[in-house]
């Protein structure tokens, strides 16, 4: 009863997924008196079975078709085993790799609101005795908890694909005028990420600026497409209405009660902001412009200039880096361009692997 106590008080204070799947395995493991247990995800797409937790591993990968978990996944019944190695069920191929010898399972499914199979609970090795059915209902009280959270993380992380393939799809049909590509938008949200880790913003944020800088170009969709393209320098008229692209950018993308539109609408409207205050649309300077439009500002620049257009020469390394540094305090924040200098091998790194 006092474990079952601190057990409810640790899962109300623990709202993260990381912190919360660990101790819902600690207190399996103490309540059934077993050696190691271990939370299983269910990737359907792939038909695959991984540790979201193991206690002593680092993690294991399972096709869902085998093993005493594939067992309990497929045809979502509680499989207790009571001697592995004799038992048709168990696949030894986990313990030739890790060296443990598995003698004793219990392995308990566990199931989102429509009953479909989201994960495996499972506790190996019961200390001095057999898994009983009365042990199964213990991990399967645990496992609701586990398969909640479970649940919830996995449509946190769909609903945070969707964004991202939203904000991609928005941001390339905004570079559909100019020339910019799919990798050029992937490229600005990973440099942003980069650049936004290293000048120390949290983790939330970081990941944030990683979907919503790409979207800095919104607003030119409402542009007449004869002025985005136009290779020669624009003339004063052509030039005022271009420039409307960041306050209609913004008004496209703003929304009150979202956070990731806000940052987007916010990078949209000050991404020509300029360090000096010579920028637009507003002419603001330094701290006053949002440090994920100025991240988002110097990332764009460099890319646009290192990368493939057909509409202008491509720059070296070098070269771009260069102009970087000579516009340092200028055009960006030298702080950021600093940070930036000091990271080319990354910056090559993401340039290489993410190529027009």
């Amino acid at each position: 009863m006092d474990l079952l106590l601190s057990f409810g008080k640790v899962i109300s204070e623990n709202n993260t997924l990381d912190g919360l799947i660990p101790s819902i395995a600690d207190f399996a493991k103490t309540l059934l008196d077993a050696d190691r247990c271990s939370v299983f995800v269910y990737d359907h797409k792939e038909q695959e079975l991984w540790t979201k937790f193991a206690h002593g591993v680092e993690e294991i990968r399972l096709p869902a078709a085998h093993g005493v978990v594939g067992h309990a996944a497929l045809s979502q019944e509680i499989q207790i085993v009571v001697d592995a190695y004799d038992d048709f069920r168990f696949d030894t191929s986990t313990d030739k790799k890790t060296g443990y010898k598995t003698e004793t399972i219990l392995a308990v499914p566990m199931m989102d609101y429509k009953e479909n199979t989201i994960g495996i609970f499972q506790a190996i090795n019961k200390r001095n005795s057999l898994f009983t059915f009365e042990d199964a209902e213990i991990l399967q009280l645990l496992s609701h908890y586990a398969s909640s959270a479970i649940e919830k993380a996995l449509l946190h992380d769909k609903l945070n694909d969707t964004y991202e393939k939203v904000a991609s799809k928005l941001s390339i049909s905004a570079g559909y005028k100019d020339n910019e590509t799919a990798m050029h938008t992937k490229r600005v949200g990973l440099y942003s990420e980069l650049l936004a880790k290293k000048y120390g913003l949290d983790e939330e944020e970081v990941e944030m600026l990683k979907i919503a800088a790409p979207m800095h170009d919104t607003g030119k969709v409402a542009i007449p497409e004869h002025i985005i393209i136009k290779q020669n320098k624009l003339d004063e008229k052509d030039f005022t209405l271009f420039k409307k692209h960041t306050i209609l950018g913004h008004e496209i993308l703003y929304d009150e009660e979202n956070d990731l539109l806000k940052m987007a609408a916010t990078i949209a409207l000050e991404h020509h902001e300029k360090y000096d205050g010579s920028g637009y649309p507003y002419g603001l300077k330094k701290e006053e412009i949002s440090i994920h439009a100025r991240i988002t500002t110097l990332v764009d620049v460099f890319d646009s200039l290192s990368s493939k257009k057909s509409l202008q020469e491509t720059w070296s390394f070098e070269e771009t880096f260069e102009f970087i540094e000579h516009l340092s305090g200028k055009h960006f924040d030298p702080v950021l361009v600093e940070i930036f200098l000091s990271s080319i091998d990354e910056v090559k790194n993401i340039y290489e692997n993410y190529k027009d």
